[in-house]
């Protein structure tokens, strides 16, 4: 039996002047596409029910329960399961017009697993959503990045629950042959990733920035707690998220910085009270990948504490990975994307490393686990 390392998406934006895209794997759990013919039949049925008062882009209508039935027979007469479809062609050449016309960007995911065995299985890949250039929120689409679309795409995927959702991934890698424990899927970290495409508009995005140096491939952040029962940890490195103002005694020394905060006793103290009381202390690395596939640790000095199940706003008895890279997401969240990513290319030129700004801004922001994480995690869901 096989552990889940991670599991995620990878989020692509859809061509626009191409014809529309017909995902690979349904509902039911297909790993092929359908040949002309079956396609063919399959719309001929499907317009046969839909032939009147079918609008895109709202959902599927209701249908009555004569009409379902039909269509359910018509599909199982060709040897396909029932599942909802989208609009006619033509309907959907239309609306890409439109979505292309207004500058709107039209996003896909495929759902993935990756095994301790060093594969990666695509789960799904029949999710999308819409970004206009102004949303409801007043976010310019000239100005998403990469940190605020791996928040978009983690929530907007985000299962309605967790624990069914967890559940599916095993039984969808069963029906694919692959036997995975349960324990696994639900300690690992969720990880966005971006397609060509979207890395590409992202970057066009803003090509009034001078391009020089590296890429940065991925941002992110590694994930452990504390062992409260050994010796106080002591970042090395830390700061604000400033531009122009790192103090070179801050940044890079080979020895632990002067303390800050409680003094020792007090520190102890607190440490003993967190661990009596189950409360995890959290804390985090954040990184960068570059292009030449060196790591940097940019920043170790951010913490937070969990509160135990007991304190009424507390889910970490029942907490999962899917759920903590989400809300490490939110936790790290600089407040100012723009200043932040302006920042993480000083601090990169500080080590030395000179980075196009432009890879910055369209780099995902990856959540990792550390080994008492991911250990405390698995050690969670097998004693519920």
């Amino acid at each position: 039996m096989l552990d889940i390392v991670a599991l995620g998406v990878i989020v692509e934006s859809e061509d626009l002047t191409a014809l529309p895209r017909q995902p690979k794997l349904d509902e039911g759990g297909y790993v092929r596409a359908l040949t002309p013919e079956e396609l063919d039949a399959y719309r001929q049925a499907r317009d046969r029910v839909f032939a009147e008062g079918y609008v895109y882009p709202p959902e599927p209508p209701e249908l009555d329960e004569a009409s379902a039935a039909e269509l359910e027979r018509e599909l199982e007469n060709l040897g396909l399961e029932w599942s909802y479809c989208a609009a006619p062609p033509e309907m959907m050449m239309a609306q890409q017009r439109k979505m292309f016309e207004s500058g709107e960007l039209s996003f896909y995911a495929e759902e993935f697993a990756d095994l301790s065995d060093g594969r990666r299985v695509i789960l799904k890949d029949d999710r999308g959503w819409g970004h206009r250039p102004v949303t409801s929120h007043g976010i310019v689409l000239k100005a998403l990045n990469g940190l605020a679309l791996s928040w978009d795409a983690i929530s907007i995927l985000e299962p309605d629950d967790n624990e069914w959702w967890m559940e599916w991934v095993v039984e969808r890698l069963r029906f694919l042959g692959i036997d995975v424990d349960l324990v696994s899927v639900h300690a690992a970290p969720f990880q966005v990733e971006f397609g060509p495409r979207l890395q590409r508009e992202l970057r066009q995005r803003q090509s009034d920035r001078q391009a020089s140096g590296l890429d940065v491939v991925a941002l992110g952040a590694i994930v452990e707690t504390e062992d409260l029962t050994g010796p106080p940890r002591w970042p090395l490195l830390y700061g604000g998220y400033c531009v122009h103002r790192p103090a070179p005694e801050e940044l890079g020394t080979p020895k632990p910085l002067p303390r800050r905060g409680p003094e020792p006793e007090g520190l102890e103290a607190e440490r003993r009270r967190m661990l009596e009381s189950g409360r995890p202390q959290f804390y985090a690395e954040e990184f960068a990948d570059l292009s030449d596939g060196r790591r940097v640790i940019l920043k170790d000095d951010r913490s937070w504490s969990h509160w135990p199940v007991n304190f009424p706003y507390s889910q970490w008895e029942t907490a999962n990975g899917r759920k903590l890279s989400q809300e490490v997401i939110l936790l790290l969240d600089p407040g100012d994307d723009e200043l932040w990513m302006e920042w993480v290319v000083e601090r990169l030129g500080f080590f030395g490393v000179g980075v196009d700004p432009a890879s910055v801004h369209a780099a995902p922001f990856r959540v990792e686990f550390g080994p008492r994480v991911r250990r405390e995690l698995r050690q969670r869901k097998f004693d519920g």
